[in-house]
C-alpha cells in the first residue's frame, strides 16, 4: 500500500514538473504549423510578390519613387516552388511614381486601387493575348497625365469581363 501511494505521489510530481515544458512545446509546434500556412513573400526588382490561396500575386512596389518597374511572370517561393503570377493586389502601386506599366498576359485580376493616384502614369499596356478577366473598383482612380492633360488611350483586353465601379473616374 505504501509503495502504491509513493508511486502516485511521484507520478503527480512528474506531471506537475512536466506540464509547463510540454505545454510550451505544444504551443511552439502549433505556431510553427501556423507559420507554414501564412503566405510566403519574395521581393524581386523592387516588387514584392506573395503566394496566397493557391496563386501568385503582386503585393506592392517597394520604392514607389521609381518611375519604372519590371513585373515577373513567375516567382519561386521557398517551400512552394515556382508559381505563375496571376493577380495584382489591392493598392499594389498606390501613389507610386510609375510613368508606364506593361501588364503581363498571365495577369487575370487587377485589385482595387492597384494604380490609384499614380499621378505620372502615362502609359498602361496589356500584353497581346492577355488573360485579364477582372479589374476591381478604383484600380486606376485619380491617375493623370501631366503632358497630355487626360488619361490618354487605353486599349482594354478582349477577355476582360468584369469592371468595377469608378475605374477611371478622375483622369485629370
Amino acid at each position: 500500500m505504501q509503495i502504491s501511494m509513493r508511486r502516485k505521489n511521484i507520478t503527480e510530481k512528474l506531471q506537475r514538473m512536466l506540464w509547463l515544458p510540454i505545454s510550451l512545446l505544444l504551443m511552439f509546434i502549433g505556431q510553427s504549423a501556423n507559420a507554414q500556412e501564412s503566405a510566403p513573400y519574395v521581393t524581386k526588382d523592387n516588387v514584392t510578390y506573395s503566394y496566397k490561396d493557391g496563386c501568385g500575386r503582386i503585393e506592392s512596389m517597394v520604392d514607389k519613387t521609381q518611375t519604372s518597374v519590371s513585373l515577373q511572370r513567375e516567382v519561386t517561393f521557398e517551400g512552394v516552388g515556382t508559381v505563375t503570377i496571376t493577380k495584382i493586389g489591392v493598392n499594389a502601386f498606390l501613389r507610386s511614381n510609375l510613368e508606364s506599366i506593361t501588364i503581363p498576359k498571365e495577369i487575370t485580376l487587377i485589385g482595387g486601387g492597384a494604380f490609384q493616384e499614380c499621378q505620372n502614369l502615362k502609359s498602361i499596356n496589356f500584353e497581346e493575348d492577355s488573360e485579364l478577366n477582372e479589374i476591381k473598383s478604383s484600380a486606376f482612380y485619380m491617375i493623370s497625365h501631366k503632358d497630355r492633360g487626360n488619361c490618354g488611350k487605353i486599349i482594354l483586353p478582349k477577355k476582360l469581363k468584369i469592371i468595377g465601379d469608378t475605374l477611371f473616374p478622375i483622369c485629370v
